[in-house]
């Protein structure tokens, strides 16, 4: 008896469909499309960016309770940076001014009240406003371009 080949062939096509259907999964979750799927890659981005943020950097966020805690630092070589205030998501945390040296590093605490992400210990700012002024100069909003990712 000879092979059928529509069957054979139909077959072949939705095995093929399945692969792309799969593909394009893969794409758009990395591209952080799909909820939850594409969460390692946008905190990898946002690492990325609030490491090389300027002047001042977010290098380390934890969260416990009502309080977080953040390793904030100057990126500048030869100008002293004072942090006035943080800011998430448009309230307020933190409006103790902190001087920092060149290249400085300090570790700050702030009241604010930190939601965990379902399925997961880490939480996430949409939006971290940093208001500072540089030595001599006038206060300046730095507006993170990227959500700011932190342990719970």
């Amino acid at each position: 008896m000879a092979p059928n080949r529509k069957v054979e062939n139909s077959g072949q096509g939705l095995v093929i469909l399945g692969a792309v259907l799969l593909a394009l999964i893969a794409v758009l979750g990395a591209l952080g499309y799909a909820p939850d799927f594409g969460t390692p890659s946008k905190e990898r981005q946002s690492a990325e960016y609030w490491s090389s943020a300027s002047p001042l950097t977010i290098t380390d966020a934890h969260a416990a309770g009502n309080a977080v805690s953040m390793t904030v630092a100057n990126r500048l070589y030869s100008t002293a940076v004072t942090l006035d205030s943080i800011s998430f998501d448009g309230a307020e945390i933190s409006n103790t001014p902190v001087q920092f040296q060149p290249r400085e590093r300090k570790t700050l605490q702030a009241q604010a009240i930190i939601a965990c992400l379902p399925k997961s210990a880490r939480f996430q700012i949409s939006n971290v406003t940093l208001a500072y002024r540089a030595e001599g100069g006038k206060e300046t909003a730095e507006e993170g371009a990227r959500p700011l990712f932190g342990d719970c």
